[in-house]
């Protein structure tokens, strides 16, 4: 199964408090009845001033797990 991710969160960094945008995909394979693997990578995009000038900042995410369902 393919699917979509978004969403509108916030990041603290460098005592600034910002507003974040995040998008990306992800797939879910199911190996048996049981068992399931699913990978997703998502986007994350804010805006940050830390050396005095307002620049967009995107922080590419990564990741694997694995399900088990009793």
């Amino acid at each position: 199964a393919m699917y979509l991710i978004a969403g509108v969160g916030s990041t603290d960094f460098a005592g600034q408090s910002r507003q974040t945008f995040n998008v990306g995909l992800g797939a879910r394979v199911f190996l048996k009845d049981s068992f399931s693997m699913q990978v997703d990578v998502r986007d994350h995009i804010f805006s940050l001033d830390v050396l005095g000038q307002l620049e967009s900042t995107q922080n590419l995410e990564l990741t694997f797990g694995l399900s088990f369902f009793f």
